[in-house]
């Protein structure tokens, strides 16, 4: 105690300094090895789908498309409506991302997203993996996670898997931060990243469940002290259909 201040401890500053130094080092050589691998290209139909919806949400013009050669739109990504406008089937939650980098940089930004978003995603998971575990066996955990060859491969090219998995990482994290002290900050990340998921994929509805349980987790857990709770979880819940009802318009 000096001066009525208490002193922190050097030791667990310089350990806290030196996970922190891991981490660190961790994300910098998942960036080295997704810099060493970028190639703004692609070669498969899903992705031409992406970057036409991309393309249009950045230009500000419709997202239908007609034209009368029947050899233009031969892939499962297309479906056409009722009055002949062509559509690609997916979410715009991803292309939409894609036309922000687009807009700040050039066409080929849209291929630095998923290598963004899944640098976002291993930050997220080291905050997640940090709920239960310590911190040596959370670093293990992130080291083994971004070396994982399934990782670099899809946070490498452009589709929707590394930003689903971003949103799902700090959504899931946020939601077990809400469950151990409900605020309004972590009802609204948790319910916003997992909403913006299904924008990106909607099998991602699923993550309701979970939403669901922790709402009625919390309200078991606090039966003396129903008020605030309830307020934050409706906050949560409200935050997470966002998302899915702008799907629903879209």
């Amino acid at each position: 105690m000096v001066g009525g201040i208490t002193e922190k401890s050097p030791a667990p500053i310089l350990f806290r300094a030196v996970y922190a130094a891991a981490v660190a080092a961790i994300i910098c050589a998942y960036a080295a090895i997704e810099i060493a691998w970028f190639a703004p290209a692609c070669n498969e139909p899903d992705t031409a789908g992406y970057f036409m919806m991309a393309e249009q949400f950045a230009k500000g013009g419709p997202l239908g498309w007609r034209n009368d050669d029947p050899a233009l739109f031969q892939s499962h990504v297309w479906v056409e409506n009722s009055e002949g406008a062509v559509f690609a089937k997916y979410g715009p939650g991803y292309p939409a991302l894609m036309a922000l980098f687009i807009k700040a940089f050039g066409w080929q930004g849209a291929f630095a997203v998923s290598p963004v978003m899944g640098g976002l995603a291993l930050l997220g998971a080291w905050r997640l993996f940090r709920q239960w575990l310590s911190r040596s066996a959370a670093v293990l955990a992130l080291a083994m996670l971004a070396g994982n060859p399934v990782i670099l491969s899809y946070c490498g090219y452009p589709l929707t898997h590394a930003a689903e998995l971003a949103c799902v990482t700090w959504g899931m994290h946020f939601l077990f931060s809400w469950m151990r002290q409900p605020s309004a900050t972590s009802a609204i990340c948790s319910g916003l990243s997992l909403g913006y998921a299904v924008l990106i994929r909607p099998t991602s509805l699923a993550f309701a469940i979970p939403v669901a349980a922790a709402i009625v987790f919390a309200k078991a857990a606090r039966r003396g002290d129903d008020s605030a709770p309830a307020r934050k979880a409706i906050l949560l819940g409200s935050s997470f259909l966002v998302f899915p009802a702008i799907y629903c318009a879209f």
